[in-house]
């Protein structure tokens, strides 16, 4: 039940219609049983920030795999770049990943 009413809480603050249901859930998740959200969102992330969930973005999440030698830099740039192509939103360009990177000490 817990899960359900955290749910419900994130939906009336960010759901329209369809659009952020998947945000909601993560918060939900996160919050009801202790995880990092991994959220790019900048409505969610807001929403996250204010009931005190711990956050993290996809390309961070991502450095810390390079860093822990689970990622290469190559690869990681070549999702970055994939998902810019579907239009997702990620706070770098296509194929600046690695000096974005290296400019802001994620790697």
């Amino acid at each position: 039940m817990p899960l359900l009413d955290a749910y419900a809480r994130y939906a009336r603050r960010l759901a329209s219609g369809s659009k952020n249901r998947g945000e909601c859930g993560v918060l939900a998740l996160a919050e009801v049983r202790g995880y990092v959200a991994v959220l790019d969102d900048r409505a969610a992330r807001r929403v996250a920030e204010e009931n005190e969930v711990e956050i993290c973005g996809t390309l961070a999440l991502m450095c810390e795999g390079i860093r822990q030698g689970m990622l290469t830099i190559p690869l990681v740039a070549r999702i970055a770049d994939d998902l810019l192509a579907t239009k997702y939103r990620l706070p770098v360009k296509p194929g600046r990943f690695e000096a974005w990177a290296d400019e802001h000490g994620l790697i």
